[in-house]
């Protein structure tokens, strides 16, 4: 395979030979570029037979692992035996390969001995049918993968049984395929964890009989996509299930799933936990498609629902509120079986709803709120259309809205819809066409200096092949610039990790990962990386993206996530666990730039509030999650931003920007010492928030804010939660219980602002900005807005184009 990774250097990069690959750092970005748009792109796709992640060297390592140099990452689950031939009954031989063949030598995997982030797994999966009497079980940084040219069947067989308890202490028990649930944890501690491309079936076992697809009580970190799901018509199965009979929040504290399909069965997804984003989904034939128990808040986008009695059932008034845009029903008996309460709890938010020969579009009890289709917004909620802190009505308003004007820019031109992408995944390139990082001396062993090997990498196979990082941790002592023409390609999460000094200063802070230069237009893929830093290095930014796509969504992320502190791969395990001015371990966490335009989809930006490998208690202190300045496009969806020092998300003079989902959390250590004193606000160069509102002795004012939107226009929110659980770490301090001041902040006079379903916990005010009088002030109190996991509000249309007063 090294053969024909040479080749592929030697044909595809002629035009690179004038390049010095160490350049200056004022002048090796900008030179690259130059180059670089002048090379002539050869990555066609060749659509090959077979995937190619059967036909590449497998040479990912797990380095932080004490004597782990012969653990192995990858696993065919046919090189441990299973023959995938619809008959052989193969539970035993894909559970040796998810277990792996190093008991006696490491631990179990499901011991988690030596931490949870030093035995990745990638099980893989070729086509065929594998049949399984009882119930396979996931653990911690395991990713389930299917050959997508040809997706493998995983099948219940007729006589299948197992004993799953449906809740902690509960008798009852059920057949479960699939457990996604790393089952030694909690729910909201299980993190890194992925299924793709396989379909899971259980059409062999009796439709009378109890029996589920798949329980997903996972939480951030994780990646549910291109599943199918096949039940049996008329059954008594489920799908998906949310259920930990361990820890905490049942259903764990989830991010997004998507680009699922799910057919037939009694429940398509049986939905718990703490909030989710749902995007591009088809349920066929389900009974009910989606029932919700518990959950603060859920989004759904792209969603189609087909020959069924229910799509949402939300009428347990266990849901703080529920979005809907650019769906559609058809034949379906009720679309949204809504909650019928008088408070926050329960809103729901349609946009751009296609109704064809259906029920109502929402219900609520013996009451129709809603018929047929809505092409514009509409709510059932509490709704702010000004901002003067006076809700419409103090309790639920059912209202047609003035329409949310979308930039164009964020559509799919002719159809009005938002933009969604599927994760990338390549099948129409063959495995000539990836080119392993390892191949231009990369090591990968969280000791080496990776970072020429990497630049090598990316710039020889920019435009001509597709950039692999096996398993491993690399260090890089300076920026890896990403070129237009590239993508990169993780495997379980492959990291990437700042090193030395030139990191370290916060007066002149660089990234870690800079994709393209500001002006530079062409396409930039990331996929399945973590981003850290191996120190406290108060001088990085981990992603910063200048690039702006040839076409929307050329610029994105899938499944690439922040990590800082919190594992084996970094010193700030071991050593920051006093106080948060001890640790100020990176700058930024994201950086999107005037010029950028990224698609991001599933991301978790996460300063470490404990340790995932066994390390100290964790008291990290990063000083900001994401900085939004683009002006052009940008779409986010499905992104968590938790336990960043002044703010989790800072929206500033940007223009046409989508949110779908935003999960935040403030850090555990505030208040004990106030924000601003921990990093000084730079107002000037990083646009930071002053907390010039707050008195000087008013610690729960200075508090990490959720979102700020400073100026701009076409700011647009779907769904988003601020939680903040501890003062100090310990119970809430201030009036009430409440733990912090304010969760949202307005100001600057921005226009054409549309936030829909907002959320807190433990806030005394929601939102907080500029009023009516060009003052300060509160402009939606959490006394007014009661409802989900402490405040819900359906709409704040204080600062849209339809509000005379927000100037």
């Amino acid at each position: 395979m090294k053969g024909i990774y040479v080749f592929a250097f030697l044909t595809c990069i002629t035009y690179a030979r004038a390049v010095s690959l160490t350049l200056p750092r004022s002048n090796s970005a900008h030179l690259l570029s130059q180059d670089i748009e002048s090379a002539n792109s050869s990555l066609t796709p060749t659509n090959p037979s077979e995937y190619w992640l059967e036909g590449i060297s497998h040479e990912g390592t797990s380095p932080f692992l004490i004597g782990g140099g012969s653990w192995t990452v990858f696993r065919n689950v046919k090189n441990y035996g299973a023959k995938g031939d619809g008959t052989t009954d193969d539970t035993a031989a894909i559970q040796n390969a998810i277990n792996g063949k190093h008991l006696s030598m490491y631990g179990g995997r499901q011991n988690h001995d030596g931490g949870t982030t030093r035995k990745p797994a990638l099980v893989y999966f070729p086509s065929g049918t594998y049949m399984v009497n009882t119930t396979i079980q996931m653990w911690l940084m395991t990713q389930i993968v299917g050959n997508p040219l040809n997706p493998p069947r995983l099948k219940a067989t007729s006589t299948f049984s197992s004993s799953f308890p449906i809740s902690s202490g509960s008798s009852t028990e059920i057949n479960l395929l699939l457990n996604g649930w790393d089952l030694t944890d909690g729910s909201t501690l299980n993190f890194y964890i992925g299924v793709r491309n396989i379909i899971l079936d259980t059409t062999c076992f009796p439709a009378s009989g109890q029996m589920t697809a798949l329980n997903w009580a996972v939480s951030q970190g994780t990646s549910l996509y291109n599943v199918q799901i096949n039940m049996p018509d008329s059954s008594q199965h489920y799908g998906i299930e949310m259920l930990s009979n361990t820890g905490c929040c049942g259903g764990g504290s989830g991010t997004m799933l998507g680009d699922l399909t799910i057919i037939g069965g009694l429940v398509g997804i049986h939905l718990s936990g703490q909030q989710y984003l749902f995007k591009s989904i088809t349920f066929n034939g389900c009974n009910t498609a989606i029932k919700v128990d518990s959950q603060f808040f859920a989004t759904f986008i792209d969603m189609t629902f087909e020959n069924g009695a229910t799509a949402i059932d939300v009428s347990n008034c266990g849901t703080g509120d529920i979005s809907l845009i650019d769906s559609s029903a058809s034949f379906i008996g009720v679309v949204v079986n809504a909650c019928s309460s008088q408070s926050g709890q329960g809103s729901v938010l349609i946009e751009n709803f296609q109704n064809t020969n259906s029920g109502p579009t929402v219900k609520a009890g013996s009451s129709t709120l809603l018929l047929g289709s809505m092409e514009g917004t509409w709510v059932t909620g509490n709704v702010y259309v000004d901002n003067m802190n006076n809700p419409v009505v103090d309790h639920k308003q059912t209202e047609t809205l003035p329409s949310t004007n979308k930039p164009e820019a964020l559509l799919v031109s002719g159809t009005g819809k938002y933009l969604t992408k599927v994760p990338p995944q390549y099948e129409q390139y063959s495995s000539s066409q990836f080119a392993s990082v390892k191949d231009f001396g990369a090591i990968g062993d969280g000791k080496a200096d990776d970072t020429a090997a990497i630049t090598a990498a990316l710039l020889a196979n920019t435009g001509c092949q597709i950039t692999y990082f096996p398993h491993g941790v690399y260090l890089v002592t300076d920026t890896i610039f990403v070129p237009p023409g590239s993508r990169l390609v993780g495997e379980v999460w492959s990291v990437i990790s700042a090193a030395n000094e030139n990191f370290a200063n916060a007066s002149s802070p660089i990234p870690l990962l800079q994709v393209g230069n500001p002006g530079d237009v062409g396409v930039a893929e990331l996929s399945d990386l973590v981003l850290t830093t191996s120190d406290i290095l108060p001088g990085t930014i981990l992603l910063q993206i200048h690039m702006s796509g040839a076409n929307p969504g050329d610029v994105s992320t899938s499944n690439v996530h922040i990590r800082i502190g919190g594992a084996a791969d970094t010193l700030i395990d071991s050593v920051c666990d006093t106080t948060p001015e001890q640790c100020l371990a990176a700058f930024l966490a994201v950086h999107i730039t005037p010029s950028g335009t990224p698609y991001i989809e599933n991301m978790w930006a996460w300063t470490a509030d404990h340790s995932l490998d066994g390390g100290v208690s964790s008291v990290v202190a990063t000083g900001r999650g994401f900085l939004i300045e683009s002006t052009e496009a940008a779409w986010l969806m499905g992104t968590a931003s938790e336990h960043h020092t002044l703010y989790a998300y800072n929206v500033v003079h940007a223009q046409n920007v989508v949110f779908f989902f935003q999960q935040i959390e403030s850090p555990y250590w505030e208040p004990n010492i106030g924000a601003p004193s921990i990093w000084t606000p730079d107002t000037t160069t990083w646009f930071d928030p002053d907390f010039s509102n707050c008195a000087s002795t008013d610690l729960l004012c200075q508090m990490s804010w959720g979102m700020v939107i400073s100026g701009g226009s076409g700011i647009i929110v779907y769904g988003s939660g601020v939680w903040t659980f501890f003062d100090d770490r310990g119970s809430c301090t201030g009036p009430n219980g409440v733990c912090q001041d304010n969760a949202y902040k307005i100001e600057s006079s921005p226009t054409e602002i549309y936030l829909y379903c907002l959320n807190s916990k433990d806030t005394t005010n929601l939102v907080f900005g500029q009023t009516a009088s060009g003052d300060e002030g509160v402009l939606a109190a959490t006394s007014n807005n009661p409802g989900g996991w402490g405040a819900d509000l359906a709409a704040y249309l204080g600062f849209s184009e339809n509000t005379t007063s927000s100037s």
